[in-house]
């Protein structure tokens, strides 16, 4: 069975994928990568980058459940 989300719930989850990516692009040019060059980075790194670029995003705007949850 295939199930269908819905636009709005995959235009979400879309805009907040590229959100991420865009923090990770920055962060790495900030520690000075430079874009285009190949550094190997595994998936799952970026992924936990992203994770951690969210965080910092919502600690920034005030947001502190993520740390009342431990």
């Amino acid at each position: 069975m295939v199930r269908t989300l819905p636009a709005e719930q995959i235009r979400f989850a879309v805009d907040g994928a590229e959100e991420e990516a865009v923090g990770v692009i920055a962060f790495l040019m900030n520690s000075g990568f430079t874009p285009g060059d190949a550094h190997g980075f595994p998936a799952g790194i970026l992924l936990d980058l992203a994770g951690m670029v969210r965080l910092r995003v919502w600690e920034a705007a005030g947001l502190g459940v993520h740390l009342q949850a431990g």
